[in-house]
């Protein structure tokens, strides 16, 4: 998760000193490359684009709540279960514990205090609990695409949003554990 915490936090992450970290970075994007290429992933991304796009959500809008969107809402699906759910807490307690000092090369150089500071609060968050509500991730995509002109919703792109999240989501429950054996078997694929 290391990658996407630092995006989340606003610093960049140039280079680990540490063999594990480095490994799981790498295992990082591995699985990224592997779940944005799941069928599954696809599929319902392309459903999503075209179903907001037909709605009047411009084309750059209906890619980026597709694609953000679905990963939060997976997100919420698989916070639902206790196992997941305390993994990801575990994860963020040890990388807040100051565990990562030392070992990652960040900028600004401030950004480690920063990182820490962020690790704690999406510790104490709802999220990623609060992504099973609809409107939780219509609110978070509006929050996410703000800064990035071309893919910031309008206001009248909530409401096809919200229903867009709100029928996705038991798509994404039926069809939880067919991507993930999709994603395991990008990732073997990858390492043969």
């Amino acid at each position: 998760m290391l990658p996407d915490l630092i995006g989340m936090t606003g610093v960049r992450l140039a280079g680990t000193t540490d063999e594990a970290l480095r490994r799981g970075i790498d295992l990082h994007h591995a699985t990224d490359a592997a779940f944005h290429s799941a069928p599954v992933f696809t599929q319902l991304c392309a459903e999503a684009i075209a179903r907001l796009a037909e709605e009047g959500v411009e084309r750059g809008t209906s890619r980026a709540v597709a694609h953000v969107g679905f990963e939060l809402t997976l997100d919420g699906v698989l916070s639902s279960e206790p196992e997941p759910r305390e993994l990801y807490a575990a994860a963020l307690d040890i990388a807040g514990s100051g565990v990562l000092e030392g070992k990652l090369s960040i900028s600004p150089a401030s950004g480690l205090a920063r990182l820490t500071a962020g690790l704690h609060r999406l510790a104490r968050a709802s999220i990623p609990v609060a992504y099973a509500e609809p409107d939780v991730v219509a609110e978070r995509l509006q929050i996410i695409l703000a800064p990035r002109p071309r893919l910031a919703m309008r206001p009248s792109d909530f409401e096809p949003v919200r229903r867009w999240a709100a029928d996705v989501r038991p798509q994404v429950v039926a069809r939880r554990y067919e991507l993930l054996d999709q994603v395991r078997r990008g990732l073997t694929s990858q390492a043969g």
